[in-house]
């Protein structure tokens, strides 16, 4: 209200009005709005600002449209209860960037507003140091190359994100071929200088060699073996690992270098690739 009276929104106040505000109304904080759950997760480093967390494939990061709890913003709100940054709304609490469900690794995680902001920053101006390893079908040429282009949400498809020509946001991600096997599969290192949705999984499908076991994304017209086949294509998840991070800690200032192991599952993967490749090169 303004001088006593009920004034439409377009008022624009004057000199020597008196405002009053009848009643304030608190938003609710996050542990009373995200279920707190006990979520399996690894953390690699913890302190009063920011934890980073080894995620394991198959955690959503935070709760979204159809997919409300059991994610990894649960088990954030179990752990820390409202010892989180609150920058991102109630249904992010401390969620800084995120890598997609299916996709494991480390990233990090802002415990007040503070070290949220100043993670963002090292986002925004891209400073921060990430790497992911992931294996692709076939082998990709050459086998080093920098990737910059467009990335948008595909019209025919709007869980995809496409390759465009200068329209969307601009993606640039740097691979390195760590190791191929045969002709038929790649160990492929990959460092983002921007962070787009599926950027990865886009760049390298787009050259025609799509990461195994990535549904989303496959590309059709490339097949293996007969004998390679169920190995190698029934891997359930897009074979991606978010392997390096590194950034400037938000309020000493320290370089901080994290790394995480690939998991299980493509260290098995990985050791398919290899008996396949020294099977075929007994024919040569």
């Amino acid at each position: 209200m303004v001088n006593g009276k009920s004034r439409p929104s377009s008022y624009k106040t004057k000199v020597n009005d008196v405002i009053q505000i009848a009643e304030i109304v608190e938003e609710e904080s996050s542990s009373a709005i995200v279920p707190a759950q006990d979520i399996e997760f690894g953390v690699i480093f913890e302190d009063d600002d920011i934890m980073v967390i080894d995620k394991p494939a198959g955690i959503t990061v935070h709760p979204g449209a159809g997919n409300y709890d059991r994610t990894l913003v649960n088990g954030l709100v179990y752990r820390c209860g409202d010892n989180l940054s609150s920058v991102n709304s109630t249904l992010r609490p401390g969620i800084v960037h995120r890598i997609d469900k299916d996709t494991s690794g480390v990233l990090v995680v802002a415990k007040n507003d503070f070290a949220h902001m100043q993670l963002a920053k090292q986002f925004e101006i891209h400073s921060i140091v990430r790497k992911y390893v992931c294996f692709v079908y076939g082998v990709l040429r050459p086998l080093r190359d920098r990737v910059e282009n467009f990335v948008s949400r595909d019209p025919k498809n709007r869980l995809r994100m496409t390759v465009t020509q200068n329209v969307g946001k601009r993606a640039v991600t740097v691979y390195s071929t760590i190791e191929s096997y045969g002709t038929f599969a790649s160990k492929v290192e990959c460092e983002l200088f921007t962070g787009r949705t599926h950027q990865i999984r886009v760049h390298l499908s787009n050259r025609g060699h799509s990461l195994i076991g990535d549904r989303l994304y496959k590309v059709k017209n490339y097949s293996l073996p007969k004998e390679m086949e169920k190995d190698i294509n029934m891997f359930p998840r897009q074979a991606l690992h978010a392997k390096f991070l590194q950034f400037e800690h938000p309020v000493t200032g320290k370089t901080m270098i994290f790394e995480s192991d690939m998991p299980d599952d493509m260290n098995r993967l990985e050791q398919i690739l290899k008996d396949y490749k020294k099977e075929y090169s007994k024919g040569d």
